[in-house]
This record gives C-alpha cells, sequence and structure tokens, in this order.
C-alpha cells in the first residue's frame, strides 16, 4: 500500500500493529508476545515498541521467507507456555472476547481457530473462467486469527509439515488433529488494500464516537525554598519550587488524574501514594509514562487535553517547542493548541496547552 508496510500504516493515527499487540498485551491470560518481523524492520519495530511503552513486553525476532517459517521462528522464541495464539498484525480488531472464546474452546480440544460463516455465493471455476460448479455455503467458513493451539501440537506440525501452507490450522489438519471453528468476527477484518483500510477507519471511528470519555484533574502544589521548579517536564529558572513527594510537576499531575479519571482507574494518589518511597523525587514524566502503559493495558489512549497553569511568579513564558515534549510523543499534532494570556500589571500569566 503506496510501498508502506501495511501494519505500520496509520489507523486512527497509531500503527496497525500498535492495535494487535495492545489487545493482546491487555488480556489477562496473555504473558508473552513475540513479534516477527524482516530483519529490516526490527529496528523500526523496537521504536515503536519503545515509544509506546511495550518495551519490556514484547520480543522482536527476525522472520524467515515462507509465512510457516516465520511462525516457527518466533515459537523458538517463546518461553514455556501452555497455548499460543497465532495472531496477523494486519488484523487490528482483534478483542478480549474474541481471545476468551478462542483460548476456552483450545483448552478443550488442543486446536481452535477464529472464523465466520460465508456470506457470499462461492462458485468454481475451470481455468478459462467458466463456472464449473456453485458450492454450497451453508458449511463454508472464511478462517481468521487468532488461531489458538496447544503449544507442543504446534510444534510438531510445524517439525513434520514441509508443504507450502496459508495458516497454522492447516498445518495441524496435516497431522491429523481436528481444528475447532469458535465464531470470530465480521468487524476483525485482514488490512490488505487501500480500500480494506477505509473500511477500518469506518470501524474505527464508530467506536471512536461510541466509547469518547473525558476527565478533569487539578493540582496545586506551595512554592519553597530548595526546590527545582519543575513544569510539564521542564525546569524553569526561578528562586522557588513547588513542594511534592515527587518532583513536584502539578501541571503533570493533573493531566495524570484527567486521564485516570476519565478511565474510571482511580486517581494520582492511589497509584503513586506520597508515602511510597518508590517515587520520591521521581520525574513526574515517569509517573505520566507508567500511567499511558496501564491506559493502554486498559484499552484506551489520549487524544486530546487541554491543561492551564495558573501562576502569579513566576509568569509562564510563550510556550516552546520542548515544553511540550512530555505529551508530544502521545497527543498528535492537530490536538495540540498553545496559547498565553495574562495581565502584566498584575504578574499573572495562563499557560495553555492543546
Amino acid at each position: 500500500m503506496d510501498g508502506i508496510d501495511k501494519i505500520l500504516y496509520p489507523l486512527s493515527e497509531l500503527p496497525l500493529i500498535w492495535h494487535s499487540i495492545s489487545a493482546l498485551s491487555a488480556h489477562p491470560q496473555i504473558c508473552e508476545i513475540v513479534l516477527v518481523t524482516s530483519r529490516g524492520r526490527i529496528l523500526q519495530m523496537n521504536t515503536l515498541l519503545s515509544d509506546n511503552g511495550f518495551t519490556n513486553s514484547v520480543i522482536v525476532c527476525e522472520g524467515g521467507e515462507r509465512r510457516q517459517d516465520s511462525v516457527r521462528q518466533g515459537l523458538e522464541r517463546l518461553g514455556d507456555c501452555d497455548l499460543v495464539v497465532v495472531h496477523d498484525g494486519a488484523r487490528p480488531f482483534i478483542t478480549s472476547e474474541l481471545l476468551d472464546r478462542g483460548i476456552s474452546m483450545a483448552s478443550l480440544t488442543g486446536a481452535a481457530t477464529a472464523a465466520v460463516p460465508v456470506k457470499d455465493t462461492i462458485k468454481e471455476s475451470d481455468e478459462e473462467g467458466v463456472v464449473v460448479r456453485t458450492i454450497p455455503r451453508d458449511r463454508l467458513w472464511s478462517v481468521q486469527t487468532p488461531q489458538i493451539f496447544r503449544t507442543s501440537l504446534l510444534r510438531k506440525a510445524h517439525s513434520l509439515v514441509q508443504d507450502i501452507v496459508t495458516d497454522d490450522a492447516s498445518m495441524v489438519e496435516a497431522i491429523g488433529h481436528p481444528v475447532k471453528l469458535f465464531f470470530g468476527s465480521y468487524s476483525n477484518i485482514k488490512i490488505t488494500t487501500p480500500e480494506d483500510l477505509a473500511i477500518a477507519d469506518a470501524i474505527m471511528n464508530r467506536r471512536a464516537n461510541t466509547s469518547l470519555r473525558s476527565g478533569i484533574g487539578f493540582d496545586v502544589h506551595p512554592l519553597v525554598q530548595g526546590r527545582a521548579l519543575v513544569l510539564g517536564g521542564i525546569t524553569i529558572p526561578f528562586e522557588k519550587g513547588l513542594a511534592g513527594h515527587s518532583d513536584g510537576d502539578g501541571l503533570i499531575h493533573a493531566v495524570i488524574d484527567a486521564i485516570l479519571g476519565a478511565a474510571a482507574l482511580g486517581d494520582i494518589g492511589t497509584h503513586f501514594p506520597p508515602g511510597d518511597d518508590r517515587y520520591k523525587g521521581v520525574a513526574s514524566g515517569k509517573l505520566l509514562h507508567i500511567t499511558l502503559e496501564l491506559l493502554r493495558s486498559n484499552r484506551w489512549r489520549v487524544t486530546f487535553v487541554d491543561a492551564t497553569i495558573l501562576a502569579e511568579r513566576p509568569i509562564p513564558e510563550a510556550p516552546h517547542g520542548q515544553h511540550t515534549r512530555v505529551a508530544r510523543r502521545h497527543i498528535t499534532t492537530d490536538r495540540r493548541l498553545r496559547k498565553r494570556q495574562g495581565d502584566n500589571n498584575r504578574r499573572f500569566g495562563i499557560y495553555r496547552a492543546r
């Protein structure tokens, strides 16, 4: 698609692969994720994972020449586990419910794959394109991923089957083990063409319109001697700083509280209690990073932030590019607006960042 690897194509302003990894990492029964990619993409994938907080939860490895070779490479990197989930990164709409159904079925049968009943009439043709027969569709299914297997069974299939196959279920079938179908989703589409991406955008927009939440955060700290003044991750030259157990960054603290409130995940004091020595003097940007990881694990993401600083002294300077660096990697450019208002006679300034 326009020379761009399809799993990196932007969907709702994030790479396709992000959506799959986010869903998998959020599921309580998924303990390890291996991302298989080409040698030339390894550094790029590691950077993408690092930028989105997945560094410690995903292993990136080089794939093989064929699809089945890539899966085999991934299997070799897995640790001990009872079941393995094979999922195509170009299917961004995998859900927790879909995984629940598949894991439950595979736990009973050893092999299961997501699938949906065929809707279209299917015809078989000869080499000239002439219809030979119409195939009854009452027992036809379109197979998707995830495909879930007993790990030992899938490893056995990969060691025995050398013929080229289009999915792992075919390999397991080839060694004589039955594969059970579980109901997938018609929204669980595979992105292959620009037309598929347009459909995916429509699905994402429909979901976004029904799941938008907002939260409000507020934080106040007194100015004290002997502390650095930190706002938005930036140290501001001043003779006093904001008191606090961490670095006292009231701007980031307010943003964290708004995020947690919107997602119904408690408040900043619940997750980072003031008596916890782990957070003594910590940069609040790290707390924001932890908060965003928690958000992702619950399948939420930030789309808009509007923050205001009220300060009599010092007067906040006009916004500079680096002053938004904390949010820049997590909020898209068209959803940030920076402006300054103030009354010089009162030495009162307002800095607003969207």
